[in-house]
């Protein structure tokens, strides 16, 4: 997959990665990394996270977002803040629930992603070249535009996405704009918080398993039990 990224971008390899974001105490999940890396002949760099505190949700008032949600949202924005630091400009980013979906080759995802950059060569369109879907649990909010690929500002998931510099950025600086107000919300909101802010729409394939899909049998480390504001 990183020659996909330096082929449709014109990029050097020391400019991309691709990069899984795994939860250290889920051992479970290392044959699921295991076996993307087969399908996909791609090597990953492994970010290992741990989980978060709960703490208030930015999105929904008296909501309390759990420790695994916060956990994860870090683990998102900080993958963006390292790869800013390195100088990358574009990255895959997994996680380790993700598995390969039906036309999961790297020969199908080169073409539809260079369908999608041939589209916004030749349509004036809202949508965002620096974040592009690879996989979603649903989306909503969404435009139809071809009969591969829709657009969304809303969407559940962030298992499979590509990431540019811009939105890198973006990720960081809206991130560090709600945590001064002591709240967060999940990763795939703070998304959404920066396409609607753009009123901008980001790609998603027309499928949302095409590529890439969650694995819903595994144990879920985000939908907490008994989570309470941390008050210390």
């Amino acid at each position: 997959m990183q020659t996909v990224m330096t082929q449709l971008f014109g990029l050097p390899p020391e400019k991309v990665a691709v990069i899984m974001i795994h939860l250290a105490k889920a051992k479970e999940r290392e044959p699921k990394i295991l076996a993307l890396h087969q399908a996909t002949h791609s090597s990953f760099e492994i970010f290992a996270v741990e989980d978060g505190h709960p703490t208030a949700c930015g999105l929904e008032k008296g909501k309390v977002r759990t420790a695994g949600e916060v956990g994860c949202l870090l683990s998102h924005v900080e993958v963006a803040r390292q790869a800013l630091a390195r100088g990358l400009e574009a990255v895959i980013v997994l996680e380790d629930d993700c598995e390969a979906g039906p036309d999961c080759k790297v020969i199908n995802l080169y073409g539809w992603l260079n369908s999608v950059l041939t589209f916004f060569k030749s349509f004036s369109w809202p949508g965002s070249q620096d974040l592009i879907l690879l996989g979603t649990g649903g989306t909503y909010d969404l435009v139809p535009l071809t009969q591969f690929f829709k657009g969304t500002r809303r969407f559940n998931c962030t298992h499979a996405y590509l990431m540019r510099r811009p939105m890198m950025q973006r990720v960081v600086d809206t991130y560090e704009m709600i945590k001064k107000r002591g709240q967060m919300v999940p990763i795939d909101g703070l998304l959404g918080l920066i396409l609607q802010a753009e009123k901008k729409f980001a790609i998603a394939p027309i499928r949302d398993d095409m590529f890439f899909k969650q694995d819903r049998s595994l144990p879920s480390y985000v939908l907490g039990k008994g989570d309470t504001l941390r008050t210390d």
